[in-house]
């Protein structure tokens, strides 16, 4: 049998294909927002806060014109719209591996145990900053919270999931939210509720495991990481993404085209030759559609 070399674990094309596998599976929104890829330093985004709606009751937009002979499509006016600005910032870690440890039975065990703490550091920093920029927008959604706490048993999720959506409908907007992330408190209490009435509806006989169904067009998520507390949920409208991610990826250091990381390697010329691993990302995050975006805490 072949023993494999350690050394060839750390080439930076291999790492980084394991790397953003590894974040895929531990990514909430993983696409669910857009991402553009940018050179620059900064951006700037404009925010769409005046509904289409807004425009044709303020005799801004007008309503669509019959098409009769000779007669000409009206020109769609909009209210102005809002622009920002925000930066990218980079974050992430180094692993660092002398030469003498390459000599250690148990090093490709080392070596996975490193990459998989900073793929949980990465990807839980990613998590917490979109969490925190749903937290963060200012909409003209009013959020509700349920009837009760979902530990009491008077309590009924299934009606109180529905009222949260309705009241993120709102006039003049096409947006209803369809994503729901509960704290993992809430996830099992709600599941809890679920298969105590009919167990055949979150239970596949493809699986062992059990999971919550699609309830009326909203999907349910766990979220990996506790961003949010207990009794708080966070939602989107996944159809209209709210967020759009900026990010940079050098070109010496990253070669997947939508990945998600940067992976630089540095080989020590001196004793004790450490080779060294960079694995880092740059991003910023602009909220452009503040009305898909909801949140509520203490809430459920």
């Amino acid at each position: 049998m072949k023993t494999l070399d350690p050394r060839q674990i750390l080439q930076p094309t291999l790492l980084e294909g394991v790397i953003n596998k590894k974040m895929e599976q531990q990514l909430d929104f993983n696409g669910m927002f857009p991402e553009v890829k940018t050179d620059a330093l900064g951006f700037t985004y404009g925010q769409d806060t005046n509904s289409a709606g807004d425009d044709i009751a303020n005799d801004i937009q007008a309503n669509p014109s019959e098409l009769l002979e000779a007669a000409e499509l009206d020109e769609i006016e909009m209210s102005k719209i809002e622009y920002k600005s925000g930066v990218l910032r980079g974050f992430g870690y180094k692993i660092k591996f002398t030469k003498k440890q390459f000599r250690q039975a148990d090093i490709i065990d080392e070596i996975s145990r490193a990459v998989d703490r900073a793929v949980f550091g990465v990807t839980k920093k990613m998590n917490d900053d979109r969490i925190n920029t749903i937290k963060k927008v200012k909409n003209d959604v009013t959020e509700v919270g349920g009837a009760v706490d979902w530990s009491s048993n008077d309590a009924n999720p299934i009606s109180d999931i529905l009222n949260i959506m309705k009241a993120s409908k709102i006039e003049g907007y096409p947006y209803q939210l369809n994503n729901l992330f509960l704290h993992n408190d809430n996830y099992f209490e709600l599941l809890d509720y679920i298969q105590n009435r009919d167990i055949q509806w979150v239970q596949s006989p493809f699986r062992a495991d059990t999971k919550i169904p699609n309830i009326n067009g909203v999907l349910v998520h766990n979220l990996m990481t506790a961003q949010i507390d207990e009794g708080d949920y966070a939602g989107i409208d996944s159809r209209f993404p709210g967020i759009t991610g900026y990010k940079y990826l050098d070109p010496d250091h990253s070669t997947i085209e939508n990945g998600k990381i940067n992976v630089n390697k540095i080989e020590g010329e001196e004793y004790p030759y450490n080779t060294t691993i960079e694995i880092y990302a740059e991003e910023g995050l602009a909220t452009k559609l503040p009305n898909t975006l909801y949140y509520k805490a203490d809430a459920i």
